[in-house]
């Protein structure tokens, strides 16, 4: 049977029940939620935002040097409920503070208790953050209210020194916050005063008690889903994996065909090029070789042009020769025949010279 660890009547809260006391207590003494407790707890209102005030400044004076104490934060705008347990003081001076017992956790409705999430701590050098400046503070960002006006600059950031995210959005407003301090075990009179059950007690035990065993049931079919879910991911990531693999396998098949293909092409290319190249040597050579032949039978050409004009030339200069020899002879040959006929002539007159004598 499960040891009713606190009266309804004693709790002094706006934000959680007697059932969120339970669960809470048996997160402290790390327990399973089907556990008796064996220390009783009381939840001992310190501070209340509502009553006290929002600011940094108003929760230092009132908890620092305060040990064993939860933070309830009640967000703005939704049901949503944000927690965290401190075993060690709040200091008043700026820097983390070590612990291995601390935890956050969180609430999506606060009027449903099963849906929960609790992160504990893992790098506990680091697990309680304090500064003047700022409200109760868990981790480095894993859980921090901030903000002067209502802590509207509070926020949870990617887990860095718990387990897990308590919550999907980083930023939030709180509406309300609460900080109790544990009060661990109880005098005899109390525990007297405790056992004396009514029947409204034993109600709410049962009742406490069905709605354990509920959420031992859902988080039990929580895990068998949740285990079904991971083996068909697991399942699915081979497949994919697998999929993957064989697109990737035909992928680089296709692309070892298509790198032959194109490498064929390319040679098909070259070897067209190459052909065409030594064509058109081919073609050069034969052209330079028609220029060289044309080239040779002009210079033959103009060889014979040459020597018919050396021989015209020989030719003219042999009949000029000739021709001046023969003028010069029929010159001598006049100037003989007249110089005969200038004799004849001389003598004619000298003869006719003579008659007259």
């Amino acid at each position: 049977m499960i040891t009713k660890e606190i009266n309804s009547k004693s709790i002094d809260s706006k934000i959680i029940t007697i059932q969120h006391v339970g669960l809470i207590s048996r997160w402290i003494d790390k327990l399973e939620i089907t556990d008796n407790i064996k220390n009783l707890y009381e939840f001992e209102l310190i501070l209340r935002g509502s009553r006290d005030g929002f600011s940094p400044k108003k929760f230092h004076e009132i908890c620092n040097n305060k040990s064993d104490t939860i933070t309830i934060i009640k967000v703005r705008d939704s049901n949503e409920i944000l927690g965290g347990y401190n075993p060690i003081i709040w200091n008043p001076t700026s820097g983390h503070s070590n612990t291995i017992n601390s935890f956050i956790f969180s609430f999506k409705n606060k009027d449903n208790i099963e849906n929960f999430i609790l992160s504990r701590v893992e790098d506990d050098k680091n697990a309680i953050y304090n500064n003047p400046n700022y409200g109760p503070s868990f981790g480095n960002c894993d859980l921090v209210l901030y903000g002067n006006n209502s802590y509207d600059q509070s926020y949870c950031k990617k887990p860095s020194c718990y387990e897990k995210l308590i919550r999907e959005t980083e930023y939030f407003s709180v509406e309300e916050y609460e900080m109790f301090q544990i009060v661990k075990g109880r005098s005899k009179k109390d525990n007297s005063d405790a056992n004396e059950v009514t029947s409204h007690d034993n109600n709410e035990e049962q009742n406490i008690k069905r709605i354990l065993k509920k959420i031992v049931f859902s988080r039990e079919a929580g895990i068998q889903k949740e285990l079904k879910v991971r083996e068909e991911m697991k399942r699915q990531k081979v497949l994919r994996r697998e999929e993957l693999e064989r697109q990737e396998q035909s992928k680089r098949q296709e692309e070892l065909k298509r790198q032959e293909e194109l490498k064929k092409q390319e040679q098909l290319k070259l070897q067209k090029e190459l052909k065409m190249r030594e064509e058109l040597e081919r073609q050069e050579r034969e052209r330079l070789e028609e220029l060289a032949r044309r080239e040779e039978l002009e210079r033959q050409e103009l060889f014979k042009e040459r020597l018919k004009l050396q021989k015209e030339l020989k030719m003219r200069e042999e009949l000029e020769r000739q021709e001046q020899l023969r003028l010069q002879l029929e010159l001598q040959k006049e100037l003989e025949r007249r110089e005969e006929l200038e004799r004849q002539e001389q003598l004619k007159w000298q003869e006719e010279l003579k008659r007259q004598q």
